[in-house]
């Protein structure tokens, strides 16, 4: 890129001296006096432009700016740097890729994006369901600003009062060898490759929340970018503290619209000790056929009847989690499976947790939750419900036990296991995206995620399970035996981690149902990829029968959005608990980036909503 002659020059680039307390940090409302007329940025070559504002905020006469740039042009490296778990429905062009080291690199990008017009979008991991980590260029010029190599992971403090300092690049995979290592644990998704800058932001939902509440709770302190190029610290406030600035930053960066108000580069997690809890998991499949199937629907009405008491609704010692798997013909894309196998099956992820106390009785502990897993499990009593039992019956035609015990290892069958948090959570919990080879295929996929306020009674339950099996590949010789579905039946954070310092939204819903369908057909000639858009009319009106279930409100999740949403045009409702909220969201909004530097389909609207 070459170098022009229309030079910019920057003004209003805040230090990290500024007391946030003492100003609303917008252009124009600032005490600083910005950079001096030597800083000189030509908005037509970026990577000279950075290197000069990263020298004077370095104030170093050699090369500052650590990171690389990338536009079309560059080819292979841009499309491969663009890429992002929606990539397959969603097209992205941003017009530069910066590919930020440090916390230097981010606030040169930002004051770069802010002086030259350009929109920015920030990446840490890229699993945003509707791409909203990219961006599209060719209307308005706009900046991909991935952090992903700000990753570093380090823990601090002692025994028993332990923290983890991260950066947003931070995948959960080695985040949570960390945690192993340090005998401490954090709850979060369940996906290992996210990144923890997305999922401090979007809540960090998973497995082990009734227990221990979302990740976003763990939060004691993070650093953020603002769009006036001043880096801010921001912590967990306190009883008493009179620091408006701070609370509100707080509260709309961790639930507010991730990638509105600025860029996240560290974060600062308080830890639980492994030491202090004791843990059992049961990761159990069964088959799903016309067979089992009411062996499946008489569990599943079980496990609504007993949530539906009291006392277990508001027991935080259980998770569960039901995961429907429509696989089909896909499970020969594993060279371990035997050719022929195809079969759709429910994987169930329970555990229990309890606080160890002085006499704590393991033996127990351990029985009370075998007795609760038994309670729902047990009711599935039709000979080959579970996988294991079922390859054992068919062993013959499958080549024999030796097939069967492998298949049993290879999915896990009837596991049960006792250990520390962290290392449950990394050996069962955590999953391989990569084991689905969609970003090696390219796969097009249409995803959802509804939640309500209550646990769907034992017919809502059918319903709802129903609705998930009907939508599986049914005939073997159609186009549809090459489509993935898998739909999730997860309990949510309980009541008694409801925190309103933070801005995430229906904290006191009960229950979700994620459902995602990958349309792999290109992979089996001579099949054709279908549309996966021809779809949605089934996934709308599964999602309807959800909410009908779930308390007959349409809640949904920043960070899993479907559809085309529009928060203007009157969505916000959809994803936000009130008016109120939303417009306090919008006035912070307004406050720290008015120019609406930090720009994407769902970031928060710098204006706020009128009366009507």
């Amino acid at each position: 890129m070459n170098r022009v002659a229309l030079l910019f020059f920057l003004g209003g680039a805040a230090s990290a001296s500024a007391r946030p307390d003492d100003i609303c940090p917008a252009r124009g409302n600032s005490p600083f006096q910005g950079l001096p007329d030597d800083v000189l940025v030509d908005c037509m070559d970026v990577e000279a432009s950075l290197d000069e504002i990263a020298q004077y905020l370095t104030n170093s006469e050699v090369s500052s700016f650590d990171g690389g740039v990338l536009c079309p042009s560059d080819g292979v490296d841009y499309a491969s740097a663009k890429k992002q778990y929606a990539s397959a429905r969603v097209e992205t062009s941003p017009s530069y890729i910066v590919d930020a080291m440090n916390e230097v690199d981010v606030r040169a990008a930002v004051l770069f994006a802010g002086h030259c017009d350009y929109e920015l979008t920030v990446r840490s991991g890229g699993h945003n369901y509707i791409g909203i980590s990219s961006c599209v260029g060719t209307d308005t010029p706009c900046i991909q600003l991935d952090v992903g190599n700000i990753d570093h992971i380090e823990p601090l403090g002692s025994p028993g009062q332990k923290q983890i300092r991260a950066g947003p690049g931070a995948y959960l995979k080695d985040f949570s060898a960390v945690c192993v290592d340090q005998e401490v644990f954090v709850p979060t998704g369940e996906c290992d490759k996210v990144a923890l800058g997305g999922h401090i932001q979007t809540g960090g939902f998973g497995p082990w929340g009734r227990t221990f509440g979302p990740l976003t709770n763990r939060v004691a302190e993070f650093k953020i970018v603002l769009a006036d190029g001043s880096l801010r610290t921001v912590t967990k406030p306190q009883e008493g503290e009179q620091n408006k600035f701070n609370e509100d930053l707080w509260y709309a960066v961790l639930g507010g619209a991730s990638g509105s108000y600025g860029v996240v580069v560290d974060i600062l997690l308080d830890t639980f000790d492994d030491n202090d809890y004791f843990t059992v998991y049961w990761e159990v499949d069964f088959l799903v056929s016309d067979t089992t199937l009411p062996g499946i629907i008489k569990m599943l009405r079980k496990y609504a009847e007993v949530i539906a008491d009291a006392n277990v609704a508001n027991d935080t010692r259980w998770n569960l989690w039901w995961s429907f798997v429509g696989a089909k013909k896909l499970l020969q894309l594993n060279p371990d499976f035997p050719q022929g196998l195809e079969l759709d099956y429910l994987q169930l992820d329970f555990n229990w947790v309890e606080r160890k106390t002085p006499g704590f009785d393991e033996a127990a502990a351990l029985g009370r939750a075998k007795a609760f897993y038994d309670s729902i499990v047990n009711e599935c009593d039709i000979p080959g419900c579970m996988l294991d039992d079922y390859f054992d019956l068919i062993a013959p035609a499958i080549g024999g036990q030796p097939v069967a015990d492998a298949l049993k290892l290879a999915f896990a069958f009837s596991r049960e296991e006792k250990g520390n948090v962290s290392k449950l959570n990394q050996d069962l919990t955590l999953f391989m995206w990569e084991k689905l080879r969609l970003e090696e295929f390219n796969v097009p996929f249409k995803s959802s995620f509804q939640q309500g306020p209550n646990f769907p009674d034992a017919d809502g339950m059918e319903t709802i399970v129903r609705g998930i099996v009907d939508s599986f590949p049914q005939d073997l010789q159609a186009l549809s035996e090459a489509k993935l579905v898998i739909a999730q039946l997860a309990t949510l954070p309980s009541l008694a981690h409801v925190d309103d310092t933070r801005a995430l939204p229906f904290q006191e819903d009960k229950f979700a149902v994620t459902f995602d369908l990958w349309d792999y057909t290109p992979l089996f000639p001579p099949f054709t990829a279908q549309n996966v858009d021809d779809f949605a009319s089934v996934q709308r009106a599964f999602q309807d029968k959800v909410i009908n279930a779930t308390g007959g409100l349409d809640h949904r999740m920043f960070w899993a959005a479907y559809d085309s949403p529009c928060l203007e045009c009157g969505d916000w409702e959809l994803y936000y608990d009130s008016r109120p909220k939303y417009n306090r969201l919008s006035s912070i909004k307004r406050c720290v980036d008015p120019d609406n530097v930090f720009n994407n389909r769902m970031s928060m609207p710098v204006n706020p909503l009128n009366d009507k």
